[in-house]
Parts: C-alpha cells; structure tokens; sequence
C-alpha cells in the first residue's frame, strides 16, 4: 500500500506508475469486466426509474401495454448502455494513456472526459439535452473548486450565488427552448411563469 505522499506524487504525475498498479491482467479484459459491472449498477438505477416512469403512464400502459413495456425497456437498456461504454472508454483511455506516459497525470482525466463523449450519442438528442442541465450545474461546482485548487481566480464572497444563477440559467434556457421533458417544462412554467 503506496503512502499518502507516495499517492500525491503520483496524482501530480512526479512518480512512476504503471498499468499493473490500476488493474491485475489484461486491460482488455479489465475494461470488459467494469463494462458488465457498471451495466450492471446502471441497470439497478434505470429500472426503478423506467418503473416510475410507467406508473406515470397509467394510461398509455393500459392502452397499449406492450410497446409501452417494449419503449420503457429500450430506454433503460440504452441509457445503461451509454453509461457503461463511459465507463469503459475511460477505463480504456487510463490504461493507454498510464502506458504510453508511465505517469499519471491531470491531462489522462482531461483525455478521459473527451473519450466518454461518444458514449452520448447512444441516448436520444431529448435525453441528451436533460443530461446535460443535470450535469452542467455540477460542471460549475467543479471547475470552480478546480480553479481555486490551482490558486487561478480569488476567493470570491457569494462565489455560490453566482454558481448558483448560471446552473439556474441553463435550467431555465433549456425550459424555454423546450429541451426538456414536458413534466419539466411545465414545472419551470408553474415555478418562474410563462414568458
């Protein structure tokens, strides 16, 4: 077991480190077992929500219970699916990335982040649209805290406010676009008022 300093230094890419210290075997193999394991913990995710989903579309379940059962299905499989080629191709990004530089380094997370953005194109342009005004909030969160780590921006007072009024922004532009599901749409509008 490496020592906290030890682990510093190979977070800031000053020691050696090598592909056997991320995983035991191939990387292939490593790769396809986080791909099981995460479509696995997607799907634990993704039923309960597809399930009160369909709870929500007592009608149209009623109506027409197969493709109702038959699209909630799709929609789970494929959004456990784009989550666990993200994973994977993350996984498989650390391993080249560790094999090429024998380090680790800040950019391996950057070229990480840029290698999950394929997985995306799995899900629907409307599901895609909602993953990013949830994500997008907490993109701000964390390049904030990134830029004060690094001492690049002052501390600055209410800093949460401001975070808190852009995520609200992309919120309330993706409403008004009609990006969003229109449960959300019509939550905005009852919250903020049509404009």
């Amino acid at each position: 077991m490496a020592s906290e300093e030890e682990l510093t230094a190979i977070a800031n890419g000053l020691a050696p480190f090598c592909c056997k210290d991320l995983h035991s075997g191939s990387c292939s193999i490593h790769v396809l077992k986080y791909f099981i394991k995460s479509m696995l913990i997607a799907l634990k995710f993704y039923l309960p929500l597809n399930v009160v989903q369909l709870l929500l579309k007592h009608k149209s379940l009623r109506r027409n219970p197969q493709r109702t059962l038959y699209l909630a299905g799709k929609s789970m499989t494929r959004s456990s699916l784009m989550l666990s080629a993200m994973v994977a191709f993350s996984k498989l990004i650390s391993c080249i990335f560790v094999r090429l530089y024998n380090r680790a380094h800040w950019t391996c997370v950057l070229w990480c982040g840029i290698a999950t953005m394929p997985a995306a194109l799995i899900e629907t342009p409307d599901r895609i649209c909602e993953m990013t005004l949830y994500i997008l909030p907490r993109f701000f969160d964390a390049l904030w805290k990134f830029l004060k780590r690094r001492q690049l921006v002052i501390s600055l007072p209410f800093a949460h406010v401001l975070m808190f009024s852009l995520s609200l922004g992309a919120i309330s532009w993706g409403g008004k676009t009609g990006n969003v599901k229109p449960m959300l749409k019509n939550a905005l509008d009852k919250f903020f008022g049509i404009n």
